[in-house]
């Protein structure tokens, strides 16, 4: 999935599309190079399956592309409204209050911000807030901050597999080393779901998950929005996995892409990183967070969005961060 669009990609995601025998974790794969590469050039192939298939995780992927190109299939599944419902509330949320959210405590845990324009072709914001209600600063005194990217490859919505790092709130986890040869050896930070871990994990409560578990954990400005709700449906769903890692990617593969340089994952929050070609690491964001924090920290994640459509940046939440610890007791 981190290769570049080419004549010979393109050719043969058209032939799997085209082919009714071909495999399902096949057509999933064409499916998700088609968002990810083709957004416009696959409609009849797409549409075809839509009306075709049985498979109701390859149907949604194939309504969503259609609904992305404003065609509308010849037949609606009534089971696939929240891929509509989706696609239309995009499109039209509103912003809850910020400043609110950032002055949100929890007994004796950090917070994570990790703060993403709604366009996840920019580069995002992370944000730590200590147990005393203040925020993490570095060793100059200043407000520490890492930029952050939470775009998959594919640009897909937080319920497919592979779609972007869902909103809402996550349990921060301990640092591990990754096996995986593209996220290379600087330690991850998992966090994790609803529903990945047991609600006692998560809330030190036990008893079945309920989206109220999830509104409790918010101000309440924020009740009413959707989108706190994602990291909850995502884990009811099925995802999981979920972390912040480097990448060991080259950025050079998405140079004219307008995230560069910026790495997509497929599904993770992902902190710029560079690498030579000895295999040395050069830089990382990564590093910078792991270096500041203790080995186990108890705390939350929360993945919100802006309607900020360009990179945020420290300066768009400055003024509320310096109110919100002007005003602690």
């Amino acid at each position: 999935m981190f290769g570049l669009s080419s004549p010979e990609l393109k050719l043969v995601t058209q032939k799997i599309l085209q082919n009714p025998n071909s495999t399902k974790e096949l057509k999933i794969k064409a499916l998700e190079i088609s968002h990810a590469f083709y957004e416009n050039d696959f409609l009849e192939e797409l549409e075809k399956i839509y009306l075709s298939t049985s498979d109701s995780y390859i149907q949604s992927l194939a309504y969503l592309y259609l609904l992305k190109n404003h065609y509308d299939p010849q037949t609606i599944n009534p089971e696939l409204e929240f891929v509509s419902e989706y696609f239309q509330n995009y499109e039209n949320t509103q912003d809850p209050p910020l400043k609110e959210l950032l002055a949100l405590r929890h007994n004796n845990k950090w917070i994570f911000y990790s703060i993403h324009p709604r366009n996840r072709e920019h580069a995002g914001i992370l944000l730590i807030k200590t147990p005393n209600g203040k925020f993490l600063r570095n060793s100059n005194q200043n407000i520490f901050y890492i930029p952050q990217f939470a775009r998959t490859i594919t640009n897909l919505p937080y319920f497919f597999l592979n779609g972007n790092t869902p909103c809402g709130i996550y349990k921060l986890g301990s640092k591990i080393i990754s096996k995986n040869p593209s996220i290379g050896t600087t330690p991850i930070l998992p966090i994790f779901l609803p529903f990945e871990i047991s609600k006692e994990m998560f809330l030190g409560k036990r008893g079945e998950w309920k989206k109220e578990d999830i509104q409790n954990l918010f101000p309440d400005s924020w009740k009413e929005s959707k989108e706190i709700y994602e990291s909850f449906y995502a884990g009811k769903l099925g995802r999981s996995r979920i972390a912040m890692h480097g990448s060991k990617v080259n950025p050079r593969n998405f140079e004219t892409s307008s995230f560069f340089p910026f790495q997509p994952a497929l599904g993770c929050i992902t902190t710029l990183e560079l690498w030579d070609e000895e295999d040395q690491l050069q830089h990382s964001f990564q590093v910078e967070l792991l270096k500041i924090l203790s080995n186990s920290i108890d705390g939350f994640v929360y993945v919100i969005h802006r309607s900020i459509n360009r990179r945020i940046y420290l300066e768009d939440l400055l003024m509320d961060i310096l109110e919100i610890e002007a005003n602690l007791p």
